[in-house]
């Protein structure tokens, strides 16, 4: 009997842990956002509210960005005071992420681990008053959401023109300051991303058929009858030729930026997407060799006499012969890059777009005039310069539907949706990978060879990219 007592004990002690467990766990789960609640002083007659929520992972939080037929927001609503105002809107401090969203089936910016706002306010009463107010949120994880909870804050605030606790005049950064430099800061790190772009681009530029193989011949200009010190001159002040050059480009283009409001209109209006869509195209087109976009051959030929006269001056003209020559190649990747660089909405972009783009384009003509004996190391031209620049049309072609896809979303058209979007991608992907293996070939194209290793592993990252896709 007292055994029976001693093991339904243990058993009650048992049930009482995981009880305990069980509730504690479902209680963390249903309240998966805490809040603190704190004030800054910015000077006697104004402070900041701030909004601290700490986020268990992997649940996420929605911005306050409205949606027509998404979540709730994330919104702050204040009770009547006389004792204060509040200095403008309410500020996200925290860095939202894209997120798209399975159960609304959208893009939706959220909040993880952390979310923090500022809410500046204006103090009028010089004596003890409390701000209150709520907050609600709506919380989700990757499978289910809770439904929309609301928390009350209180602020006390002193009688002395000072948030409570607080001293006047501390060290404390407004938030429009903190706005501000954020904003630089995503800025910056947009900049740093293109620039990246472009000089992929100039390398890719490199890597075509109208470039390439005028690589050896140039280099072999440079050295012919020259000592090892002039043929480096030389060659520097080839590559700072098409740099200049390049550049030059970029300057005219950034001039003609009229500011934010209408990058802002290029960006979301239907007629230059419109546009940008239809050079993207344009571009591909070229590259799949449906036709060539070249310069009139009066001016190739006019440069061309000008780089025969000799000199140092004619240095330049001979990049230019170079840049002109190769345009039917190099042309869409430049003006790719600068269709994307005119809707950003800053005038150094299209610079410092053509300065990377020529600084990787002309690296190579410089270096090899430096180390002549890295040429017979140089793969030799072939079939394979053809397979780069087709590639290079079937890339061109996929992120032409970029701009399609911002008429559609910006007017709510329901053609271009994220499954559409995904589907064409798929297609076209998945004929890049099929060509690289040799099973799709294109009429004007030579003959394909057997496919070698580094074709291979190509076709084979992009098929996987493909199927990545298909979910």
């Amino acid at each position: 009997m007292l055994l029976g007592k001693n093991i339904s004990r243990k058993i009650f002690s048992v049930f009482l842990v995981v009880w305990t467990f069980t509730g504690t766990l479902a209680a963390q789960i249903q309240d998966p956002v805490s809040w603190n609640f704190s004030i800054e002083s910015v000077s006697d007659s104004t402070a900041i509210l701030v909004f601290r929520a700490e986020i268990k992972e992997p649940w996420h939080m929605y911005s306050t960005e409205k949606t027509e037929a998404g979540p709730i927001p994330t919104r702050f609503s204040f009770q009547p005071d006389s004792g204060y105002t509040l200095d403008g809107n309410l500020t996200e401090i925290s860095q939202t992420t894209e997120y798209f969203d399975k159960g609304f089936r959208m893009n939706l910016h959220v909040f993880n681990k952390e979310a923090i706002f500022h809410q500046k306010i204006n103090i009028l009463k010089t004596s003890p008053f409390t701000i209150e107010g709520d907050v609600e949120y709506m919380s989700c994880d990757n499978e289910n959401c809770l439904p929309p909870t609301q928390k009350s804050f209180s602020f006390a605030i002193n009688g002395n023109l000072n948030p409570a606790g607080e001293s006047a005049g501390s060290d404390t950064i407004p938030a429009e300051t903190i706005q501000e430099v954020q904003a630089d800061l995503q800025k910056d790190r947009s900049l740093a991303g293109f620039f990246l772009i472009a000089l992929l681009a100039g390398l890719a530029g490199v890597f075509t058929p109208c470039v390439f193989p005028m690589i050896p011949m140039t280099v072999s200009f440079f050295l012919n009858g020259e000592n090892k010190s002039g043929a480096i001159l030389k060659a520097l002040l080839f590559g700072l030729s098409i740099v200049l050059i390049y550049t030059l480009i970029g300057i005219l283009v950034g001039l003609t930026n009229l500011g934010a409001d209408f990058a802002n209109q290029l960006s979301t209006h239907w007629l230059p997407n419109a546009l940008f869509f239809l050079l993207f195209v344009i571009f591909a087109l070229s590259f799949l060799g449906l036709f060539e976009i070249t310069l009139p051959s009066g001016l190739v030929n006019k440069v061309d006499r000008q780089a025969d006269k000799g000199g140092f001056f004619a240095i330049f003209f001979m990049a230019l012969t170079l840049v002109v020559v190769s345009f039917s190649c190099t042309g869409p990747i430049v003006g790719a890059l600068l269709v994307e660089a005119a809707a950003g909405g800053m005038a150094i972009k299209p610079i410092l777009g053509m300065f990377g783009f020529s600084l990787a384009f002309a690296l190579p003509f410089s270096l090899l005039a430096i180390f002549p004996s890295r040429l017979k190391k140089l793969p030799k031209s072939g079939s394979w310069l053809n397979a780069v620049k087709i590639v290079m049309g079937f890339l061109l072609l996929a992120f032409s539907l970029k701009y399609l896809s911002t008429i559609d979303q910006v007017y709510h058209l329901g053609w271009i949706t994220r499954d559409v979007f995904i589907a064409i991608w798929i297609v076209i992907f998945g004929t890049t990978g099929l060509y690289l293996l040799g099973k799709i070939r294109l009429s004007h194209g030579e003959e394909m060879k057997p496919v070698g290793t580094w074709r291979l592993m190509l076709a084979l990252g992009v098929l996987s990219f493909t199927v990545y896709l298909i979910p």
